[in-house]
């Protein structure tokens, strides 16, 4: 069973963070999955840095950041506008 399938027959609720541990070429079938959960936050960890679904969420309103590693973690944040 996908793991999106094991998720959503739990919860959808009060979900804060996604982490990506996905490359872009294999993210698109989940963009509605994860914007439907509505998280407060999406993580695009080294190498799964994707503009065009960094839009999509800056539409839904989800804030995202690009997770950076040198030693240690840093966070690239991309302010979301409030309508």
């Amino acid at each position: 069973m996908p793991l999106y399938h094991y998720i959503s027959e739990r919860t959808q609720e009060n979900i804060h963070t996604v982490s990506l541990y996905v490359g872009a070429a294999r993210q698109e079938e989940y963009y509605d999955f994860i914007i439907n959960l509505a998280p407060k936050r999406v993580i695009f960890n080294p190498g799964t840095e994707n503009p065009q679904f960094a839009q999509k969420l800056n539409k839904a309103g989800i804030s995202w950041e690009n997770a950076l590693y040198a030693g240690f973690t840093f966070y690239e944040s991309i302010p979301v506008l409030k309508r």
